[in-house]
């Protein structure tokens, strides 16, 4: 029975296992938040049936016909939507939170650094953030419009946990409260300053934001990192390496062919035919050793037999492999 290469299953790498229960994360919290909508919407128009229904059976002069269907109205159109979105908004907010933590914790246990997230100050976001800026080198620029629309969510949390859905009346929340306005998803009192989700849609939108940013995320680490330049050669020369360690790999695959064709002529030397083939084994086993490491791979011992002894195909198979 053939032997497997483990490094085959190595090759799907762990951040995008990670992004996989992420993104299975988010799609059971949409699934919950459609169906919690789908039920609050129903009851709400059933009420306004109802309404709509009893203003032509009622004089609407009646002073008593809207304070009838006041607080069902209040209950289903802003206590009901409140107690539910903004709750499920601060769920989300929290799945941000852990699985940044999380990913923290893969990249610790990856890489050996020797900075831990305990060692970064801040918030749990920011704190991720600056790990991950600081120890992977993500840069996290790439990703202003989610990261953007995160940190708003941060204040809305903040705000439905400290201050009962209300953002206090300050200067320094005088953005906060702009943006709040334009919210269309958004309903925004400004007597109070008190503020509630009345449409689920600002959810579902941002679980989008969710996804979106962990994809990027999970994609920027999960790329190659290698760094080869010296100062002659500014720039990262990685890809260079990797195709010029390949090209010596091909050159011992043509030269181990001649070998075994001159093998079978009986003029030849068999000594020092064999003292070549000895010779094209330890290049294969400190080439394919350059070529893993420009492919950022991880590299066997038995790599330069795979190369003598199955030559194209076994390179094909370790370019996978490094990969």
């Amino acid at each position: 029975m053939a032997k497997i290469d483990r490094r085959i299953y190595k090759g799907t790498n762990m951040f995008h296992l990670v992004y996989s229960s992420i993104k299975m994360d988010v799609d059971g919290m949409r699934d919950y938040i459609e169906e919690t909508a789908h039920t609050l919407n129903h009851k709400q128009n059933e009420l306004d049936k109802k309404y709509e229904a009893a203003k032509l059976e009622v004089d609407e002069d009646d002073p008593w016909f809207d304070s009838y269907f006041q607080d069902e109205f209040l209950r289903l159109h802003k206590l009901f939507p409140s107690y539910t979105f903004n709750s499920l908004l601060v769920n989300q907010y929290s799945l941000i939170e852990r699985w940044l933590r999380k990913i923290c914790e893969v990249y610790q246990s990856k890489s050996h650094s020797k900075i831990k997230l305990s060692d970064i100050y801040g918030s749990d976001v920011e704190k991720c953030k600056r790990y991950l800026n600081l120890v992977a080198e993500v840069d996290f620029q790439q990703f202003d419009k989610e990261w953007n629309r995160i940190k708003f969510v941060e204040k809305l949390r903040h705000n439905i946990i400290h201050n009962a859905s209300q953002v206090p009346k300050t200067k320094e929340n005088d953005n906060l409260v702009n943006h709040l306005k334009k919210e269309s998803f958004i309903e925004y009192e400004p007597a109070h300053g008190e503020f509630f989700i009345k449409d689920a849609q600002f959810l579902i939108d941002f679980d989008g934001v969710i996804l979106s940013f962990f994809d990027g995320l999970t994609t920027a680490l999960s790329a190659k990192r290698v760094l080869a330049k010296n100062s002659k050669m500014r720039y990262n020369n990685d890809k260079w390496g990797e195709e010029k360690s390949e090209a010596i790999v091909s050159g011992i695959i043509t030269c181990n062919l001649i070998v075994d064709r001159l093998a079978s002529n009986e003029l030849v030397d068999k000594e020092q035919l064999s003292l070549l083939t000895g010779t094209l084994h330890r290049m294969a086993y400190n080439s394919t050793k350059l070529l893993a490491f420009f492919s950022d791979g991880d590299w066997e011992t038995g790599d330069a037999g795979l190369i003598m002894e199955k030559g194209a195909k076994g390179l094909e198979h370790l370019k996978t492999v490094y990969k």
